[in-house]
């Protein structure tokens, strides 16, 4: 029993800090051109609002990050400790 509680804490520490200091205020936004599709934006609240819920609050804050979220996923920076289905990269990187 103390051993599964320790390995969860473990866990559960490693998670927290996996994400903590990940904020994208400091990286220069661009011209918002193409709003993100349903899928896009699908897949960026489903794989990246965990660690940037501040960052992405709004369809525009998402936009003006687009160059910086495609090249964090095409170079496999993100997202950290999985990997975006085959589906899920191209929705990104196409950017419909």
């Amino acid at each position: 029993m103390k051993h599964a509680i320790f390995t969860a804490l473990i866990i559960g520490s490693m998670l927290l800090s996996s994400c903590g200091g990940v904020r994208l205020k400091s990286y220069e936004k661009q011209d918002c051109e193409t709003l993100p599709g349903q899928q896009t934006l699908a897949t960026i609240e489903n794989r990246c609002m965990l660690c940037h819920k501040g960052d992405f609050a709004t369809i525009q804050d998402i936009c003006e990050r687009k160059d910086l979220i495609i090249d964090a996923v095409e170079t496999e920076r993100m997202p950290r400790f999985s990997k975006l289905t085959q589906q899920e990269l191209e929705i990104i990187v196409t950017w419909q």
